[in-house]
């Protein structure tokens, strides 16, 4: 009699029976609870973002549902010659212009000059956000002139880091440039700010317009935003979608556009990010369980595409940008930790399929070892 053969009487018989369990063993659901928190502390500390802008590069230029830019800005670079700003000002609303944003520093002169002008309701200033913070009598900017938190390179005396810390305050002390201007409430810095990558905003000389008025097509309707045209710290300046370095006064009108066209990019907070995170673990816990290995990494396949499909119809149509970087390594994650349970449990089936026929068979049936060697299991599954 054969060892198939007399292992299925005994089967048939009921003598032989090793029970299959329907659920992944504890340290397998232990191991998905510590990968969704490893990778909410990598989402939190920021280790994830160059990979999240990638991922948000790559959605921006796939451009499904391209709309035809209309650009409400337009640039005025700054020179470094001297500027009558209050003649600028009045050239730019005789032209035809909204409101006037300055995302340089003005000396108290100036401010004072520019406060004179019959438009001054409509000229917001630019504060550096840590010396408004610090020194707030350094900078009297006073009605009818508007005030916005003006953020500046790294490299001047490290406030990029204070900068950081006040922006995410409760309460800032200032609302920023661009959202003072787009009439938006304040928060962090403008997220996808090159979403719609269209053509290069419209830009001017100051010089030229303090000599004369600009054309009214170009002008008329817009929001001026003056500032630097070329900055050594301009390296510093980065946001997703954006496809080269940017100039502090391309960075500041490229976020107020977004803003003036509502098209700032919405991101989860910290709590739905950890939902989110959570939901996703755990569905792709209960998914795998029933599945093969070979099935589960199909099934993970298709969940990663559809992923990233609904995080594009999400960012194109709504405006809300998905942890698309999150999900992906939390599916990734989940679906090792599954696979690698289910293969060992059914490695502990198999060795004690063979340990259980190895004693009721008998050992002149089933050598000394056989459990223990792999080259014997083929005759244990093919029963």
């Amino acid at each position: 009699m054969t060892l198939g053969e007399s292992t299925r009487r005994l089967l048939a018989r009921g003598r032989l029976s090793v029970a299959r369990s329907t659920t992944l063993p504890l340290p397998a659901l232990r191991g998905v609870l510590i990968a969704l928190l490893m990778v909410t502390g990598l989402s939190f500390s920021g280790a994830l973002r160059p990979l999240d802008d990638a991922v948000y590069d790559l959605l921006v230029g796939l451009r499904p549902f391209e709309r035809p830019p209309q650009q409400r800005v337009l640039l005025l670079e700054a020179g470094r010659e001297a500027t009558d700003w209050r003649v600028v000002t009045d050239h730019l609303f005789a032209a035809g212009v909204q409101q006037v944003g300055f995302a340089i520093e003005l000396s108290a002169a100036e401010v004072t000059r520019l406060a004179s002008s019959p438009h001054a309701s409509r000229i917001v200033v630019g504060v550096p956000l840590s010396e408004h913070r610090e020194h707030p009598e350094a900078v009297a900017i006073a009605p009818p002139l508007r005030a916005g938190a003006l953020f500046v390179p790294a490299e001047r005396q490290g406030l990029r880091r204070e900068q950081r810390r006040l922006i995410s305050e409760r309460r800032p002390p200032l609302p920023t440039l661009e959202a003072e201007l787009a009439g938006v409430a304040s928060g962090d810095e403008v997220f996808g700010v090159n979403f719609n990558d269209g053509p290069e905003l419209p830009r001017l000389a100051a010089a030229e317009v303090a000599r004369a008025s600009p054309v009214r097509q170009l002008s008329e309707g817009r929001t001026a935003l003056i500032g630097a045209g070329a900055d050594p710290y301009a390296l510093d300046l980065h946001a997703p979608g954006v496809r080269r370095a940017l100039t502090p006064l391309e960075f500041h009108g490229l976020s107020l556009d977004t803003l003036l066209r509502e098209r700032a990019i919405d991101r989860l907070g910290p709590a739905a990010l950890l939902v989110t995170l959570l939901g996703l673990g755990l569905l792709g816990y209960l998914v795998s369980m029933p599945l093969r290995p070979q099935q589960g990494f199909m099934v993970l396949f298709g969940s990663l595409l559809g992923w990233f499909v609904a995080g594009g119809l999400l960012l194109h149509g709504f405006n809300v940008w998905l942890p698309l970087t999150e999900g992906i390594v939390t599916g990734v994650a989940v679906a090792v930790i599954v696979m690698h349970g289910k293969l060992v449990r059914e490695d502990r089936r198999l060795q004690a399929l063979a340990r259980s026929a190895q004693r009721q068979l008998g050992r002149w049936v089933l050598p000394t070892g056989f459990a223990e060697s792999e080259e014997h299991w083929a005759h244990v599954v093919n029963l």
